[in-house]
């Protein structure tokens, strides 16, 4: 429940996230010690929200908005992540 993205990164290290839609400020307050709560400290901690989400990033946490993934995924030059794109969003057809 409070972990939607879980991996394991370079040097097995693990990659935790959690991904909200919310702008409440003491829901994503919540949402982001309950994520830390299950963090070790090797861990690589991700929240994404939304641009405009009132939130300070917590101890060891990156916060990643939603259109800098966007952003991230049109720079791939790999044709399977446009091809991705625009099967998601009609924006990239």
């Amino acid at each position: 429940m409070d972990i939607d993205i879980f991996g394991i990164g370079r040097g097995e290290k693990r990659v935790i996230g959690q991904v909200t839609y919310s702008k409440n400020a003491a829901d994503l307050s919540d949402k982001q010690s309950r994520l830390l709560g299950h963090a070790r400290d090797t861990d690589s901690v991700y929240f994404f929200l939304p641009e405009d989400a009132p939130l300070v990033a917590g101890d060891g946490v990156e916060l990643v908005t939603f259109r800098k993934v966007l952003d991230d995924l049109q720079a791939d030059p790999d044709v399977s992540t446009k091809a991705m794109l625009r099967e998601m969003f009609a924006e990239y057809r």
